[in-house]
């Protein structure tokens, strides 16, 4: 026999049910591939997306920063303004009492 007339003898035995197999094979093969394309795709969204995310992260972890800067910066100066308001209030007080003691000591 020769091989040619193998391939011959199994399309005669089972020919329609080869083109069948194959043709099932070639629509599983075209799927797999499309399915491929589409995890490719996905996977290129998702680093994209890690990408944007963990750029906005950084930018949301500056302006926090500078935010936590502002923040320290203005509690700082309200701190100094106490500060100062109480000093000043205390001279004041001082003096008025300084004033009251005196005007006490001429009336006698």
């Amino acid at each position: 026999m020769i091989p040619g007339d193998i391939g011959m003898i199994r399309d005669i035995l089972m020919g329609p049910q080869m083109v069948k197999i194959e043709e099932r094979f070639e629509a599983l093969s075209a799927k797999f591939q499309q399915l491929e394309e589409n995890l490719d795709r996905k996977s290129q969204d998702l680093e994209q997306k890690s990408t944007q995310l963990s750029s906005l992260e950084k930018e949301v972890d500056t302006q926090f920063s500078a935010l936590e800067k502002k923040l320290e910066s203005s509690v700082e100066k309200l701190e100094r303004m106490i500060d100062k308001t109480d000093t000043s209030s205390k001279a004041k007080l001082g003096k008025m009492l300084s004033d009251i003691g005196q005007k006490l000591m001429e009336a006698k």
